[in-house]
């Protein structure tokens, strides 16, 4: 058999798995209600009541949430809110920033975690870098250390300490992070850990289009709309494959940028793509 032969088999019986009948799925699912363990898409709550609501509960498995809005306006801040309450709530995550590198993440979670310890009054992002910055004395060489005497700042790595090992950052590239370096790594922690992770893309215009086999310029030649076109469909078809729910940032094109002016699906870059 030939290496094209092989693969045209392997095709085939992949396509073949993915075929069941009515039955098999009535009867699979009564086996695994038999058993006393929930059926259907697994559900990842966002920690915010009335969102969860409206999703009925939450994130679910095989979804691909796009979260649209023009810069400056928190879309970081609330993706890392969603997986901090996921986290804390015993769920993991893997968060891939394109935009932002592991010490910026760090930093944004312990203001976060400071307030939700000492509300209005906790420590502000402006005061944590400072002391990152700032040499101190023997006795505040370590991260609780530089914050002693802040509010809330002490108890915030504490806290992100308790939680750390659920939440994992990726450091993704325009350049070499594609959907299929983003489905490997989530088998890799879901194989490593036994949990399928919620997975944060951090956002979806620079995550790169993979170029077809025996095409390496393909990805080049793509115009944006077609490139971001090759972006959903993996991220959507890795949703579905790998039963995980995916949360995407998306960045606004220029229309979307006019003061008061609410954005939509129209105002997103790639927005037929999207839409």
């Amino acid at each position: 058999m030939t290496l094209q032969e092989s693969s045209i088999t392997q095709e085939a019986t992949t396509q073949t798995e993915r075929l069941k009948t009515l039955r098999a799925v009535l009867e699979e699912t009564n086996e695994v209600l038999s058993a006393d363990e929930p059926a259907g898409a697994k559900v990842w709550p966002s920690g915010f009541a009335h969102l969860d609501s409206l999703l009925t509960g939450g994130f679910r498995a095989g979804e691909l949430v796009l979260l649209g809005g023009g810069p400056g306006l928190g879309k970081t801040t609330f993706a890392l809110q969603v997986a901090r309450n996921l986290v804390v709530s015993g769920h993991s995550v893997v968060f891939f920033s394109f935009e932002h590198d592991y010490h910026s993440l760090l930093e944004r979670l312990i203001v976060m975690e400071a307030a939700e310890i000492a509300g209005p009054v906790a420590v502000q992002l402006p005061t944590v870098r400072q002391a990152f910055r700032t040499s101190h004395g023997p006795d505040r060489m370590m991260m609780e250390g530089r914050l002693f005497g802040t509010e809330g700042g002490v108890e915030a790595v504490e806290a992100l300490e308790g939680y750390g090992d659920r939440l994992y950052l990726h450091r993704s590239s325009g350049a070499q992070t594609d959907v299929e370096v983003m489905r490997s790594t989530i088998e890799a922690i879901r194989e490593r850990t036994g949990r399928t992770p919620f997975v944060v893309v951090d956002y979806l215009q620079k995550v790169k289009a993979a170029a077809l086999p025996g095409d390496r310029r393909r990805s080049v030649l793509l115009s944006e709309e077609d490139r971001i076109t090759v972006v959903v469909e993996g991220l959507k078809d890795m949703s579905l494959d790998l039963s995980v729910a995916v949360l995407a940032l998306v960045a606004v094109d220029k229309s979307g940028l006019a003061a008061a002016t609410r954005t939509r699906v129209r105002d997103l870059r790639g927005s037929s793509a999207l839409a």
